[in-house]
């Protein structure tokens, strides 16, 4: 009989105001504090040792290392620990134990991302692409994640430094259309039009920036231009 997959959401997350715990100071523990170090706003992480990444993290203030038995802790101090925790990252190599902790997590409602596969935690953390303000998640559901980390591979040759302006010279046309064009639809069009447009294609093989903007900003006059004179006509 073949079980139902559980169906995520991909979501981004702004995590500059939560508190994250990571229960788990080894290899793979680690590797989850190198990925939320500079994300979340409060990172501790409970262990009974912990990697010299860590302790480097934790001397220049960036998380708190909390020294804990955890084999000796029933499930309410795990709670404790886990205090008011937005995300709990569970990633000991004891099953037993992550299964206690899971369940103290799951009673406080907390997202639980759990490393060992085991059990069905609500979070899964894909393979990231981050390059500028392009961030690509992969993911397969949990199922496969070395194929997870091999297409983030193939996706991030894709990424050229034109694609990287091309975000630069968006955001800085979006920017101005919205103080102009009050119509969403059209504002959406003229970005797409912005986007195909091969001059502003040219400018950036040229890894030329603000020339790409000046060709950008002419089309947005252009078109707005165009909708005031119609506007005249049928006024």
């Amino acid at each position: 009989m073949w079980l139902k997959m559980v169906e995520y959401f991909p979501l981004f997350i702004d995590l500059t105001k939560k508190h994250v715990v990571i229960f788990g100071g080894g290899k793979v523990g680690t590797r989850k504090v190198k990925q939320l170090v500079d994300k979340c706003k409060m990172l501790d992480v409970v262990s009974e040792s912990f990697s010299n990444t860590i302790k480097k993290f934790a001397r220049e203030g960036k998380l708190q290392m909390i020294s804990a038995k955890l084999n000796a802790l029933d499930e309410g101090e795990i709670s404790r620990l886990i205090g008011d925790a937005f995300l709990l990252i569970i990633a000991t190599n004891d099953l037993e134990l992550n299964e206690v902790i899971h369940k103290a997590g799951s009673s406080k409602g907390v997202l639980i991302n759990r490393v060992d596969g085991r059990g069905e935690g609500n979070v899964i953390f894909p393979a990231i692409f981050e390059e500028n303000s392009i961030t690509v998640a992969v993911a397969t559901s949990g199922r496969s994640p070395l194929m997870s980390a091999y297409l983030k591979r193939k996706i991030s040759k894709i990424v050229r430094e034109k694609e990287k302006m091309m975000v630069e010279i968006q955001a800085y046309a979006r920017k101005i259309i919205k103080r102009r064009i009050p119509e969403e639809r059209e504002r959406k069009a003229l970005l797409k039009r912005i986007l195909v447009d091969l001059k502003v294609d040219r400018a950036l093989d040229e890894n030329d920036i603000e020339q790409a903007k000046n060709i950008a900003m002419s089309i947005i006059e252009q078109v707005c231009y165009e909708k005031e004179l119609k506007s005249f006509k049928e006024g």
